[in-house]
């Protein structure tokens, strides 16, 4: 799921399926778009193909 809201501030979340528990845990990134995933307790940051996709479409329009 990515949701893009602009009502009162920005907001871009990003929710996509956690590799490292094999499908079952969720990232959720929010405008630092740091992602942690829930089921790992936090411990480990991970970036999938399609968060990485999304990260470059951001910041190459972020200032345009």
């Amino acid at each position: 799921m990515l949701k893009l809201t602009s009502t009162g501030g920005a907001e871009i979340r990003l929710e996509e399926p956690c590799p490292a528990c094999i499908g079952t845990g969720i990232i959720t990134r929010s405008m630092g778009m740091a992602g942690r995933c829930a089921e790992c307790k936090g411990e480990r940051i991970v970036l999938t193909a399609n968060g990485r996709t999304i990260i470059e479409l951001l910041n190459k329009y972020r200032f345009a």
